[in-house]
Formats: C-alpha cells, structure tokens, sequence
C-alpha cells in the first residue's frame, strides 16, 4: 500500500518499505544483422532470471553479446541474473566467405562450373543441361542428378537421381557435382547395297558396355563376306556381337556369288539352256 491512516494513541515510527526492479535494455547491431527475442526491454524485480535469444538474418551470423554480461558471452542465447540493471547488444557478421563449388565434366550450367563466394543463408538454385552430344565423337552425355556435400538440398530432390536441378540454403561452404551417364552410338551398313541388309540393333546411341546384336542377311545371288570397322579380330560370322565400350560404325560386307555352277543333264532333248554347267549369277529361263 502506498497510503495509512491511523489514530496515534501512543509515539509510533510509521517507516516505508521499498522492492528494487533493473531495468533491461537490448538491441542489436548492426540492425539489419538480425534480432533479439525473449525478455522483452523494461523493469524487472531484483535477482529475477531473465532470457536473450539472437537470431540472424540471412547473410550474417551470431558473434557475441556486449555490455552488461559476464565472462565471453559467444552462445546466441544469453541467461542472466537483473542484480542491476543491463545493457546488453548482440553483435552480428556479415558472412560473406562461404564457398559454393559448382563442378560437371559436361553440359551447360546455370551457373556455370566454378567457384563462387556467397553469404550465408542466400538460396541457391542450380540448372545443367540434360543431355550434352557430341556427335564429332558420335558420343553422348546425360544427366543422371548430382551429389552435394556441405548441405542439404531443399526441393525434395534425389541425389544421384535423373534430377537436372537443385535448390539449396547456403549455411556452410558446399560443393554440387553434376553426375553423367554415357551413351555411344551405333551405325550398320552393307557393302554393296544391293548384297544384302543388316537387322537387329538400330542406329542409335546406346548405353555404355550395352551388349548389342547385328545380323546380315544376305541377298539372291550374294553371299556374306566379312564386317568391317569397329570389330574386333576377323569377324567373318553373318551374327556379330559387339559391347557398346565405345562409339561403332560396322559395315557388312557381301560378295557376288558367281562361281556356285549348275549344272543340266539331259540324255534327251533340247533345252534352255543347254545341257551343261554354268554360272549362278546371270538369271536364265
């Protein structure tokens, strides 16, 4: 109570009686650095615990509290004790020497491949190219996602997966690998057109070490010889079988067969053509 009445019927002592409350201050700096939650600025009685909690904004990181605290005061959240009233400032740093680390052997980056010097926290979304062909080398490159180390993507992708981008926080110095496949290509032709045809696998590109299979037909009047290119050793077989370990090109090489004889017998008549042997390749009725 702040007010007494009374009738003084003898001396008496009337004495006031006091409680002590601190004030607490606190702020932050610079501002844009991040904020202060918790105890909230005022007056507080003595001897009552009290807690500070700095938070960063993106781009900065916690460094220390300053003011009216004990000891090296480096932890973002601060308890103290109001014995007396208390000044306090959280201090924050730009943190701007986070590494980002893009590297791909093919394909074309958003960014592209290199090093870059980010803030921390900044949201970093990373794009590459799906599939990269070289058809110089008759050689093919497709994405097959990326592993990133340092953080965790935050779009829900697969590392390692088909995925061709990726959406990260920048809390700490990372690196992103773009990953590729390999796919070689495969073309068949026959020498001469006209001796005969390959079936099997098609033009194309394949996978590498795909096991592929090429068979050549032949034509009336030819037979099968060789293939040529890209075999291995004497391929001299109409069934040839190849491992895609690298880009092909085989050519199925057919012979006209004319020296297979036919021959008539006839110990009567005369025919067309007459009794006797004779080439296969010329067509005779």
């Amino acid at each position: 109570g702040t007010n007494v009445t009374l009738i003084l019927s003898n001396s008496a002592t009337l004495t006031w009686l006091w409680a002590t409350n601190f004030y607490l201050r606190s702020t932050n700096s610079p501002a844009v650095g991040g904020s202060v939650g918790g105890a909230t600025n005022g007056f507080y009685m003595a001897d009552t615990n009290v807690t500070l909690t700095a938070t960063t904004n993106a781009g900065y990181r916690f460094a220390y509290w300053s003011g009216d605290v004990s000891g090296t005061a480096t932890n973002a959240v601060l308890a103290l004790t109001m014995s007396q009233a208390r000044t306090v400032v959280a201090h924050f740093t730009a943190d701007s020497n986070l590494l980002f680390v893009i590297a791909s052997e093919h394909g074309q980056g958003t960014p592209p491949v290199g090093v870059y010097t980010n803030i921390s926290g900044v949201e970093l979304t990373n794009y590459i190219s799906g599939v990269d062909t070289l058809m110089g080398d008759r050689t093919q490159y497709v994405s097959k996602g990326w592993t990133l180390a340092g953080v965790a993507d935050t779009n829900g992708q697969v590392a390692g997966a088909t995925g061709t981008n990726v959406t990260l926080i920048l809390s700490n110095s990372a690196t992103l690998t773009w990953l590729w496949a390999t796919n070689f290509y495969l073309s068949s032709t026959n020498a001469p057109a006209v001796g005969g045809s390959v079936g099997g696998a098609t033009n194309g590109f394949y996978m590498a070490d795909t096991n592929v299979t090429l068979t050549a037909t032949t034509n009336a009047g030819y037979r099968f010889a060789y293939w040529s290119g890209d075999v291995s050793g004497t391929a001299t077989n109409a069934i040839l079988a190849c491992t895609m370990s690298q880009a092909r090109t085989v050519v199925a090489h057919f012979t006209a067969d004319s020296n297979l004889l036919f021959v008539i017998a006839s110990e009567h008549g005369q025919g067309t053509p007459p009794v006797g042997s004779i080439p296969t390749s010329p067509v005779w009725r």
